[in-house]
């Protein structure tokens, strides 16, 4: 039998926060898993197809990863994406490789970052260690996240499932660990800055030092551009237009050696589709 390890990732055309988060994150679970022979693919055919003119990258999508494993034999896959929820990427991703399992022997696939409310607490200390500031009430942490479409807005998506409400559920956590100056929100879906604003305002007052950071695995464009950039709508220029004293932080989820660990412990747990 010979066994595959495969890694998912939305991709980056940011070379520098790729090789600190999701290189680190392939590296780790590589290293997790030595029995195995290594495969790597991205979901995001833009950001896969400017790598490889840009920088002569080449980067498997899904289904070409597939086909690689199946010429070289490969009939027992284990699949840990780097997404952050179960929201439309995963989903993709799932109901792609239950297309293709009756072609392995096995295939078992990993759950993403936050899935449990234990995973939310591990989130939760791991963000916390990076930024002992925040420990200090006279400072404030903003985590910026992506999120996923819902109810339909893309096809084949569950109706019925809303994956952004892990942010609620996150900021939940840093509430029960006693941190009433941490807040969520994201740049695509619900909460959204301006909700995160609100909140901020209501929970600690100007003026003050709020840190903003990505909750995302890279901090490629998102945290350069929508987060830390020089546009008025940016968060940091929004957030300082509220009276804070704000401090942009771009550094990905997939550079905190816990997160990385998480995923690991995730693959371990992974469940046969």
């Amino acid at each position: 039998m010979k066994k595959a390890l495969l890694v998912v990732s939305f991709g980056t055309s940011f070379k520098e926060t790729r090789e600190k988060t999701i290189c680190a994150l392939e590296e780790d679970l590589r290293k997790a898993f030595p029995d195995r022979d290594f495969y790597r693919a991205w979901t995001s055919n833009r950001i896969i197809k400017k790598v490889r003119e840009k920088e002569g990258l080449k980067v498997d999508t899904i289904e070409e990863a597939v086909l690689h494993m199946k010429a070289d034999g490969v009939t027992d896959v284990l699949v840990q994406s780097t997404h952050m929820t179960d929201g439309y990427e995963n989903d993709r991703l799932r109901r792609l490789l239950e297309d293709v399992k009756d072609g392995f022997d096995r295939i078992a696939m990993g759950k993403p970052m936050l899935v449990s409310t234990d995973d939310m607490d591990h989130m939760s200390e791991a963000v916390l260690a990076d930024f002992p500031e925040v420990k200090d009430s006279s400072a404030a942490l903003v985590l910026m996240g992506h999120g996923s479409p819902v109810k339909g807005e893309m096809d084949g998506y569950d109706p019925d499932h809303d994956p952004n409400k892990v942010y609620v559920d996150q900021k939940e956590s840093f509430r029960r660990l006693g941190y009433d100056n941490v807040f969520v929100g994201t740049v695509e879906a619900t909460p959204t800055l301006e909700d995160t604003i609100a909140d901020l305002k209501e929970s600690f007052p100007a003026p003050g030092k709020v840190y903003i950071a990505p909750y995302l695995i890279v901090a490629g464009d998102h945290a350069t551009n929508d987060m830390a950039g020089d546009d008025p709508d940016s968060w940091k220029n929004r957030i300082a237009a509220e009276g804070y004293e704000a401090v942009p932080v771009i550094r990905g989820l997939g550079e905190y050696p816990r997160v990385r660990a998480r995923f690991v412990e995730h693959a371990m747990e992974a469940e046969e589709l």
